[in-house]
């Protein structure tokens, strides 16, 4: 009946049926993790890791419990502790996205010697994904390993690139090879693509992150504060913004407490 109302858009209801669940069962954990992904998918963050906590205390085996329980604390802007929760979950199963994410946790804590490995430890699990390839440059990047960056990001662009052949108008792709681009300093390319896809009104907050870093690594500093803006406004995080190094050149023009 929770699902049910939750996908006719109730969530009041929903939430008292899985709060009533929970009470007639308070043992059994996945009550809690239905209750937990039914407050995370509704953006409710920090009452959604409660809810995971409590599935990692009945299940400690759980890898994916202790996943969620790091995503939840992340969008909550719980970095430290995000990184924690991922760590147990790689403990029990390691995977790529774990990995990634301890990466991405990582680096906005300014550990980017940690980082790199965990970006490699998810690479020797999925080689064939852009992202993670790029993820590994950024961490290159501001570990001072500028020429370990740019082959990683070459790699990055030729994935890209690999899957626009398959979709040459995929525009998240499109975006990604925006930022990539310009970490090599193929800015001409990486502006004119950009102020393409600005001109289609696309309603993915990542989108307008990546285009962002494009601007700042080609110097277009009020077009990358206006694309950061955009992706807040879209639902990205103001905090992340602040917590990413990537961002400090215009840190101080942001309007972000």
């Amino acid at each position: 009946m929770a699902q049910s109302h939750n996908q006719l858009g109730n969530f009041d209801q929903a939430q008292k049926l899985l709060t009533k669940t929970i009470e007639l069962e308070p043992g059994y954990w996945k009550n809690y993790l239905a209750l937990g992904d039914l407050l995370m998918a509704n953006g409710k963050y920090k009452s959604a890791a409660k809810q995971y906590a409590r599935v990692t205390l009945l299940k400690q085996n759980n890898d994916q419990a202790f996943n969620r329980l790091g995503a939840a604390l992340f969008l909550n802007d719980q970095i430290e502790l995000a990184s924690n929760a991922w760590q147990q979950s790689i403990d029990i199963r390691p995977s790529n996205s774990i990995y990634s994410n301890l990466g991405t946790s990582l680096f906005l804590r300014h550990k980017f010697n940690l980082a790199r490995e965990k970006y490699r430890l998810a690479l020797a699990i999925k080689s064939s994904d852009p992202v993670l390839w790029a993820n590994l440059g950024d961490a290159q990047k501001f570990d001072d390993r500028r020429n370990l960056a740019n082959i990683s990001y070459k790699k990055a662009i030729e994935l890209t690139q690999e899957q626009l052949t398959v979709n040459p108008n995929d525009n998240v792709v499109l975006g990604m090879l925006v930022r990539y681009q310009s970490e090599l300093g193929h800015c001409k390319d990486a502006i004119n693509t950009s102020q393409t896809l600005q001109q289609e009104e696309i309603k993915d907050p990542y989108l307008y992150y990546d285009l962002s870093i494009a601007a700042i690594n080609c110097k277009q500093y009020i077009s990358a504060r206006h694309l950061i803006e955009k992706a807040i406004s879209l639902g990205y995080s103001k905090k992340l913004i602040l917590f990413d190094i990537q961002f400090k050149p215009i840190h101080n023009d942001l309007n972000i407490k």
